[in-house]
């Protein structure tokens, strides 16, 4: 507050934080401010709010990414699905990728509460043959605090 002392009928902005760590759902607060004045001696404010986490909550269908025999040079798609659960948006980067031999592609990487995207995974169609036990990983509201590991393994037969 700018002044502690107000003329009756004057008034002045009063700013309130709220230190939100810790805190995830919902959050019931208030603030009761004190007077002189002799028929209003107290207010109370009542404030709410809902606090997402600090590691929003993604659920991903299937958790791996699993190729069982497949011919090289062959276009063979697997897809993950990641919903946000959460009650904050949440924007998602691939910053680790196998680019010898999964291609990866996110459709959205901003997910609004409640709503779902598809990462699509492609065999390079140049990958050498062999057995491959790679990850991807995926970082959520660009923090490293915050990053998801997805395994990618399988076994790619030559022509």
């Amino acid at each position: 507050m700018k002044k502690r002392e107000l003329a009756p009928g004057e008034s002045v902005d009063l700013e309130v934080t709220l230190n939100s760590s810790h805190t995830i759902g919902k959050v019931h607060k208030s603030v009761t401010i004190t007077s002189n004045d002799p028929v209003n001696p107290s207010v109370t404010l009542n404030f709410t709010a809902d606090l997402g986490s600090e590691s929003p909550t993604l659920k991903i269908t299937p958790v791996e990414v699993l190729y069982d025999s497949i011919q090289v040079g062959k276009n063979d798609i697997r897809r993950i699905l990641l919903s946000n659960t959460d009650i904050t948006k949440i924007n998602l980067s691939v910053i680790e990728k196998p680019k010898e031999v999964v291609d990866i592609d996110i459709k959205k990487s901003n997910l609004e509460p409640g709503k779902s995207t598809e990462i699509i995974f492609r065999i390079d169609k140049k990958a050498t043959p062999g057995y491959f036990n790679l990850y991807s990983t995926l970082e959520v509201n660009g923090s490293d605090k915050y990053r998801i590991t997805i395994p990618i393994s399988g076994t790619l037969v030559a022509k």
